[in-house]
């Protein structure tokens, strides 16, 4: 098909172009007019994950259509079958109202959102969420989410910490280099 597509998330919503930038056009209904503050790409599925004030949508047609994933607001009305890792099972419509989501990562087949209290996971492609061993990140403020040699890593509003699949708990890293807020790892 040529050139690759570019996509940009702004206030007034997510656009793209299939020709290096010359010309674009908004990317799909959903998010056509709302704003897109987080894109990300799952390279090895080429896969588009973008996120709004409503929550995450994925799209597996490079941003023609997509599909809302992970619901952050009550206003919208299809949030059939999201499990937020709540105690609220027998409800159909599972909402995190509270919810705002700030990155994306990836490991396998495992989608990870950073949140304004913590870290919620994925292993069936978004249909169901839990949150993340809560356990020394408590409720803190994820800036960033960064993956490096398999070890997942959070820039929070109380530092930066790693997380332990074996124990299932976060530890902080950054003891001595910030006294609080981390805006993003690479």
């Amino acid at each position: 098909e040529g050139e690759e597509t570019l996509f940009i998330g702004t206030g007034n919503g997510l656009f793209r172009s299939e020709d290096g930038g010359r010309e674009w056009k908004r990317g799909g209904a959903e998010l056509s007019s709302v704003e897109v503050n987080f894109l990300a790409l799952h390279s090895e599925k080429n896969i588009l994950y973008s996120v709004s004030p409503m929550g995450v949508y994925v799209s597996e047609d490079l941003g023609r259509r997509w599909e809302r994933i992970f619901v952050t607001s009550t206003q919208v009305e299809d949030a059939e079958g999201v499990d937020n890792g709540t105690d609220t099972e027998d409800t159909d419509e599972a909402v995190m109202s509270t919810e705002r989501v700030t990155a994306v990562a990836f490991k396998g087949d495992k989608i990870l959102l950073g949140t304004k209290n913590g870290v919620y996971h994925s292993e069936d492609g978004g249909k169901g969420w839990l949150r993340l061993g809560p356990i020394g990140l408590g409720n803190s403020e994820v800036n960033h989410l960064f993956i490096y040699q398999e070890t997942l890593y959070a820039a929070t509003e109380k530092g930066i910490f790693s997380f332990s699949e074996g124990k299932g708990d976060w530890k902080e890293v950054s003891k001595g280099i910030t006294k609080g807020r981390a805006t993003y790892l690479s």
